[in-house]
């Protein structure tokens, strides 16, 4: 048992809240491992035995990918070879005459008879009830689900429907695919390999608790790997040989190279930490893929319980993600929000307070990231949970609203106040002398930054949203500016000048009062500033502007 796990009997706790610096194992135990309740829908994402049973899961989808276009060029081939024979009896017959149903039937025996004879062994059988008969003649997949077992599904059209075991059943169950069942450099079967992997499938598809032993997974994975291996060397053999076509040999190729693709894949599932799998989301590949789909209606149902549970944890990695990632985008990272629509309909009255715990954490959201959101929650702004949230979300997106301009921005001007007293004392001044907020470019006006308006941005990173976008960025220096930490903007400032000589934005200060200036680090002063207290001041920001704009005439706001 592992050492942080429950002992037996006790009731386990409910695991923390998944965090952004998260990369060590995550454990929970579970109240009864053999079957999943309600509170243990909730525990099972952090328990041990769950992450490997990811990670054998993981390992079962890397086998898969690299077998469909193979797989598919050979049932082809098989499937021409049946049309063509059966033609030839149809044209023999006596009469063409009959009904629809007649003429079913008797395909339908015919193509039986026809699969009953590529059957490898007498005790594989044959599934004809699994083929759509009017799809049949043009559709070459429907004769492969013949080999698979019962109760193919008329959307099973094409390998990437098909579940694994469908697909391993094909293989070692027809003899059109005899050459890549024989014994490799080890002496065995293609069909042992096969049976052990389908030994593997099982446990995963039909496993009660969604988990496996230590031992159950690293038996698993090295049966996978053998037969990857082992599948890797027979295509490799056929790229080469000459009884193949040059289009059949490309196939054969692509195959072997995604095979060694997959080897390293499962390489680094096992490498992988458990926040690293859980990242991966691979329960919307267990719940939805074919591959994992049991004929156990109990056992469906058991994976549809946990999976909103997924669903939920699924929201708060990407809240993790933005947190530690602020400057990827809301949507790439979320990626489908049917799964936040999901959460928010289900969500419990704790997963609910996490959400707005998270919404008040204002560096972990852009404004513009916010409507992904209110999108979600419009429907549902009649629960008085979710008007709450919605309320909140506003608020939020209401006090970013003048930094988002900053993103979309082009060519615009940009003042930069770096503390709350020198946005009052600039609003002051300008009533008597510059109207330096008025004067800037009105299609943006100003960007008023400092910690009050956006919070979670260092002072230090304040210029990296302006370097590319910006072509003139103004500094408000006062006699606050030490204790403020505009210090910080030094190694800013640096990259600013070195940037302005390769048609980067100039950056300029601004002085209020000769004080200001006098205080200035030596650093700041070496730029050419503008005095808003001598009488040419307003000339000169106008003089600035202008020649700023005309340099990026090009490229108008």
């Amino acid at each position: 048992m592992a050492e942080n796990a429950s002992p037996e009997g006790e009731v386990p706790t409910p695991p923390e809240r998944l965090h952004s610096d998260s990369s060590v194992s995550l454990t929970a135990g579970l109240e009864n491992p053999s079957i999943i309740g309600e509170r243990d829908s909730e525990y099972v994402l952090d328990h041990e035995g769950h992450h490997r049973y990811l990670r054998l899961g993981r390992a079962l989808l890397y086998l898969k990918e690299p077998l469909h276009e193979p797989v598919q060029s050979e049932i082809e081939k098989l499937h021409k070879k049946l049309l063509e024979e059966i033609q030839e009896i149809q044209k023999k017959q006596k009469t063409k005459n009959g009904s629809n149903k007649e003429k079913k039937k008797i395909l339908n025996d015919y193509l039986k008879s026809k699969c009953l004879n590529e059957k490898v062994d007498e005790n594989n059988k044959i599934y004809i009830t699994n083929v759509n008969i009017e799809k049949w003649e043009s559709h070459p997949w429907e004769t492969g689900k013949a080999f698979m077992p019962s109760g193919q599904m008329e959307k099973n059209s094409c390998p990437q429907d098909t579940d694994i075991m469908g697909i391993l059943r094909l293989i070692s169950s027809c003899k059109q695919f005899n050459a890549w069942m024989n014994p490799g450099a080890d002496n065995m079967s293609g069909h042992t390999k096969i049976q052990e992997v389908l030994k593997v499938r099982n446990l995963v598809a039909h496993s009660n608790s969604l988990c496996c032993s230590e031992e159950e997974m690293k038996n698993g994975i090295e049966q996978i790997k053998i037969l990857l291996e082992h599948m890797k060397q027979k295509f490799e053999s056929f790229a080469d040989e000459e009884d193949f076509s040059k289009d059949e040999k490309r196939i054969y190729q692509r195959a072997e190279e995604k095979m060694e693709g997959a080897l390293c894949s499962i390489e680094k599932v096992m490498t992988d930490t458990d926040f690293d799998v859980m990242r991966e989301l691979v329960v919307m590949d267990i719940c939805k893929s074919r591959a994992y789909e049991s004929s156990d209606e109990t056992h469906r149902k058991k994976i549809a319980k946990v999976q909103l549970r997924y669903e939920t944890r699924r929201i708060f990695i990407v809240l993790n993600d933005l947190y530690k990632n602020r400057s990827k985008d809301f949507k790439e990272r979320l990626q489908n929000q049917d799964a936040l629509q999901s959460f928010i309909i289900e969500a419990k009255p704790d997963d609910v307070q996490f959400l707005l715990a998270a919404l008040e954490e204002k560096k972990m959201f852009q404004a513009e990231n916010l409507d992904a959101l209110l999108q979600v929650i419009e429907p549902l702004e009649k629960e008085n949970d979710f008007r709450r949230i919605k309320r909140k979300m506003m608020e939020i997106k209401k006090s970013l609203e003048r930094t988002s301009a900053i993103a979309s921005a082009t060519i615009y001007d940009v003042l930069i106040l770096h503390c709350e007293a020198d946005r009052n004392e600039a609003i002051s001044f300008r009533q008597h002398k510059l109207d330096i907020l008025k004067d800037l470019n009105p299609p943006a006006k100003t960007i008023l930054y400092d910690e009050y308006v956006v919070s979670g941005t260092s002072h230090v990173s304040a210029l990296d949203y302006v370097l590319d976008d910006c072509r003139l960025v103004f500094i408000l220096c006062t006699q606050s500016l030490v204790q403020n930490n505009l210090s910080k903007f030094q190694a800013e400032i640096v990259k600013c000048n070195s940037l302005q000589k390769n048609e980067g934005p100039r950056v300029i200060p601004v002085y209020l009062m000769e004080e200001d200036f006098q205080c200035a680090p030596s650093w700041i002063r070496v730029m050419t500033p503008i005095h808003a207290w001598k009488e040419y001041a307003q000339t000169s920001l106008m003089n600035t502007l202008r020649n700023g704009r005309k340099k990026y005439l090009k490229s108008p706001p």
